[in-house]
């Protein structure tokens, strides 16, 4: 078989180590929140524990999958005949933690526009972009032959543009409600503006490795080049999420060294602000941000989460 092993089998180990390497930062931010004392709603928390399982469970799948290439099967090119289930079946993976991430951010928006529409429309779009990749993965490893792949690709790319459009959307929904919030308070806006910095860096990377993808995997269809963007995926959406989650401690902290007491995010004057027994922060609407116990064992001062949509 003439193959070039470089194009091949090098970006499989590049995004294996890459993967890892992400993987990485996942247990941190997953330590960070465990150990954050956040009491978040069971489906917040049920959430957490399905990525931390799936992408345990699907890096420990990655390696195995180099270790069948690089091992067993050392100079056996018969093996990209048919190649392991953690190949295929990546992009299940991806959808497993995508869907349930986009929806979660979806419904955050919802908090911030009042907007169900809104909401059932992006996350109707992120389940036509689930269904589209568990068809093409379930497909792909009923015949794991990469000869059979190139029929894969219009699924492919469909599945990947709707995942494009509902990052993006996203990401530009958090922006436009978000600056809109603005109060016209100096100390309050520099809040929201940190919410919308920490938006679209945490909202837009899942945008930007899906949209290398697809150009990758359209244009280089003989080669796994892509499989460099495409394996971590679900670590990148998982980041997302806790970034999002973790950023409510570094925000309290800064609303402490800005003397925000409390501030009401539903238009612009002064006619916003108010001062309430207990220190919250106002977004449209409740998110309740959970109490966060203090060394001494005391709840330390909790804001109202139920106005601070998770969103940064």
């Amino acid at each position: 078989m003439d193959m070039d092993l470089g194009l091949i089998l090098g970006p499989i180990v590049l995004a294996v180590v890459f993967n890892g390497a992400v993987y990485g930062t996942c247990v941190i931010q997953w330590y960070n929140y465990y150990t954050s004392g956040y009491k978040d709603p069971w489906y917040t928390r049920l959430l957490v524990a399905w990525v931390v399982f799936l992408d345990t469970f699907h890096t420990a799948a990655a390696t195995y999958m180099l270790w069948d290439f690089v091992v067993p099967n050392f100079g056996k090119p018969e093996v990209f005949v048919h190649l392991p289930w953690p190949y295929p079946t990546t992009p299940i993976f991806i959808c497993l933690a995508s869907v349930p991430i986009q929806i979660f951010l979806a419904y955050r928006i919802k908090g911030l526009s009042h907007s169900w529409l809104l909401f059932l429309g992006l996350a109707a779009l992120s389940l036509a972009q689930g269904a589209c990749g568990i068809a093409g993965g379930i497909l792909a490893t009923i015949n794991p032959d990469p000869i059979h792949f190139a029929a894969l690709l219009p699924l492919a790319n469909s599945w990947i543009s709707i995942a494009v459009f509902v990052d993006v959307a996203v990401t530009l929904s958090l922006f436009y409600y978000l600056r809109r919030s603005k109060t016209g308070f100096k100390r309050t806006d520099n809040v929201i503006e940190r919410l919308i910095r920490t938006a679209i860096e945490t909202a837009s990377i899942g945008a930007v490795f899906c949209i290398i993808d697809v150009i990758v995997f359209t244009t280089r269809i003989n080669t796994n080049l892509h499989f460099f963007f495409a394996l971590p995926q679900g670590r990148i959406y998982t980041n997302t999420l806790m970034m999002t989650l973790n950023s409510r401690a570094n925000l309290r902290e800064e609303m402490n060294s800005t003397g925000v007491h409390s501030f009401n995010v539903t238009g612009s004057g002064s006619g916003n602000m108010r001062r309430k027994t207990e220190v919250s922060i106002g977004i449209t609407q409740s998110i309740q941000m959970d109490r966060i116990p203090s060394a001494n064992g005391q709840d330390q001062e909790s804001y109202d989460e139920r106005k601070i949509a998770t969103v940064a």
